[in-house]
């Protein structure tokens, strides 16, 4: 299903293009990809190639034969690593590619994201105006809908009372911003001289919980992260879903070896001092739940338990980096 005809379904049609050569003209797009499908990366290269300057596609040798010429079809720089380095290395080589280039603002994009056409103008525009009002800005993101359910996720304010989730735009049409505890990666907008404020992403977390790093890391420096709801994508989570408990809830499933990362991640962060303690306390019963559901209820039982209760030792001693020893055979 097309983004734009995903939104008409929703009651939320996009907004007509803007005009991008003046809003846009020093963002890069930073894409990551391993293992892609190709008609997805196609059509997030031809939904965002209009609305930026340039488009830098730092893969993580998945060795895919048309991955190049992909690239050069949709005119994006195309950097291949000599292995997989892990998502944060991957992104952190894409800024660097946008520093080196001049650019003004990263857009950072996963392989299976796909923006509305005025995605970035939105963006752009409202970062002006909370930068114009004296907002401390770390990076503004969309909100994004589920690729397979078309589920609108609203942003979360974490605090000692729990988790608020923010839904827009019906509840909020005079609110089209946000503050928020974080963004996910995909769809952030960062201008350059916030990583070198705050710095780049944290190699050693691999894959997993790098945003949510950073921006408390941002957040450390007084800086805060924003939702905005007139900018949308579309984007998927996890490898799959699966409805559950007669349709009471809709899981995404992760193999292990994501499920390691996943644990692994969350663990460590719990110990580092600038991640707010009502984070933690928000996130143990998740954590707590997850390892239920995967180990009791989602096969490959015995494989998802080994790999959590591994990346719950490891993150407690602080054990980073890469780990391949629990992807699947």
């Amino acid at each position: 299903m097309h983004f734009r005809r995903h939104w008409a379904m929703a009651g939320l049609a996009a907004a007509s293009p803007p005009d991008i050569a003046r809003s846009s003209a020093a963002v890069c797009a930073v894409v990551v990809t391993y293992q892609p499908e190709q008609a997805l990366l196609e059509a997030l290269l031809a939904s965002i190639r209009t609305q930026v300057a340039r488009v830098a596609v730092v893969d993580n040798a998945s060795r895919a034969a048309w991955l190049a010429a992909v690239c050069r079809e949709y005119g994006a720089q195309y950097v291949q690593q000599p292995c997989n380095t892990g998502l944060a290395a991957a992104q952190n080589v894409g800024i660097a590619l946008a520093r080196d280039s001049g650019s003004s603002h990263v857009l950072l994009l996963d392989q299976d994201s796909e923006p509305a056409p005025d995605m970035v103008e939105r963006l752009l525009r409202q970062e002006a105006e909370l930068l114009a009002r004296g907002e401390p800005v770390a990076a503004v993101g969309p909100q994004f809908a589920d690729r397979r359910s078309g589920r609108a996720w609203a942003f979360q304010q974490i605090g000692w009372g729990g988790i608020r989730r923010i839904d827009g735009p019906r509840g909020n049409r005079d609110s089209p911003v946000t503050a928020a505890t974080f963004l996910i990666a995909s769809g952030s907008l960062i201008a350059m001289p916030v990583f070198e404020r705050v710095g780049v992403m944290r190699e050693d977390l691999f894959i997993d919980n790098i945003d949510v790093e950073w921006c408390y890391r941002a957040a450390a420096q007084g800086l805060r992260c924003y939702g905005v709801f007139a900018a949308r994508m579309y984007h998927a989570i996890g490898a799959r879903s699966v409805t559950m408990f007669a349709g009471l809830r809709r899981q995404a499933i992760h193999s292990p070896q994501r499920l390691y990362y996943m644990t692994r991640n969350r663990v460590y962060l719990y110990r580092l001092p600038y991640v707010s303690r009502t984070w933690l306390l928000n996130d143990l019963p998740r954590l707590a739940a997850k390892l239920l559901l995967f180990s009791l209820f989602m096969p490959p039982r015995g494989k998802n338990l080994r790999a959590m209760l591994a990346g719950l030792c490891d993150g407690l001693t602080g054990r980073l980096g890469r780990r391949d020893v629990y992807i699947d055979a």
